[in-house]
């Protein structure tokens, strides 16, 4: 793991599935804490919700918040 954002925290949007997932476990390997916004807690390819496994398989910590950002 690089310490390149240790003591940062960063949000993704829609980081639940897809690339944004892809995204927001990029950054917990990289130190940061996770803010993640999704409509839903679950992914949408199925299994563990993606805040759960950073924190289950990371050193940082990662907060699932129920969110719509469209406009």
């Amino acid at each position: 793991m690089s310490d390149l954002f240790t003591e940062r925290v960063a949000v993704v949007t829609g980081g639940s599935s897809g690339i944004g997932r892809g995204i927001a476990r990029a950054f917990a390997e990289h130190g940061a804490d996770v803010g993640i916004a999704d409509l839903q807690a679950e992914p949408r390819e199925g299994g563990t919700p993606t805040h759960e496994r950073i924190d289950e398989e990371t050193d940082s910590q990662a907060t699932f918040v129920e969110c719509d950002v469209t406009s």
